[in-house]
């Protein structure tokens, strides 16, 4: 989670300005952090193997969310308005994005982790490879109104896309309306916005400047 300054562009602000005021918290951005994920046939949709018959994986750890992005995602080479794999260093060192500071959320227990299996990753690679930020009228209505809506894999905020992830490997309730949920709402300050999985619960919030 991120509570930041806005990147340029007048969108970036009113959206962060929006998200800010509306949600009453200081987080404004959201992501994943994936380690070492596996290298995807952006075509074929398959797994690149290696000579082991191992899945090949992009080195490094990478922030995976859906924002304006300033830089090719590692595996198209893509510019994208949408879901796209992040250097973890240029949310942490790059001077241009201005960010503040910093916070993660981790699981309590060990086995959680078991569930981002490269065959999860994979899938939902796949299922969210090229979807846009959701810039929909309805869906920031909904957001500000609180007025349910129909969870959509059509596009995605930020939030939206790591309440699906997290709904899609079995960490969130499968019922998780993903598309409703905001920054805020997947910190630890948001008490029992959440429905976790039984076993796979979060922590606190934890500000962090390097891994």
């Amino acid at each position: 989670m991120f509570d930041e300054d806005v990147k340029c562009g007048y969108l970036s602000k009113l959206i962060y300005t929006v998200i800010r005021c509306w949600t009453h918290s200081p987080y404004s951005h959201c992501g994943l952090v994936i380690v070492d994920p596996p290298r995807v046939n952006v075509i074929t949709g398959e797994i690149h193997l290696d000579q082991d018959g191992q899945p090949e994986r992009l080195n490094g750890t990478y922030i995976w969310d859906s924002s304006k992005h300033l830089q090719k995602d590692p595996m198209d080479g893509k510019i994208k308005f949408g879901i796209a794999l992040v250097p973890i260093d240029v949310y942490i060192h790059c001077k241009k994005l201005r960010h503040q500071r910093l916070y993660k959320r981790s699981p309590l227990h060990p086995e959680t982790y078991k569930l981002f299996t490269p065959e999860k990753l994979h899938g939902l690679y796949v299922e969210a490879y090229n979807k846009p930020y959701d810039t929909r009228i309805e869906y920031w209505l909904a957001i500000i109104f609180n007025i349910n809506i129909f969870r959509s894999k059509n596009a995605f905020s930020c939030s939206a896309f790591v309440s699906f992830a997290l709904t899609y490997v079995g960490i969130l309730d499968g019922n998780t309306n993903w598309t409703l949920l905001t920054p805020a709402d997947l910190s630890s300050r948001a008490k029992n916005r959440l429905q976790w999985t039984p076993g796979h619960e979060y922590g606190e919030d934890v500000e962090f400047s390097e891994f």
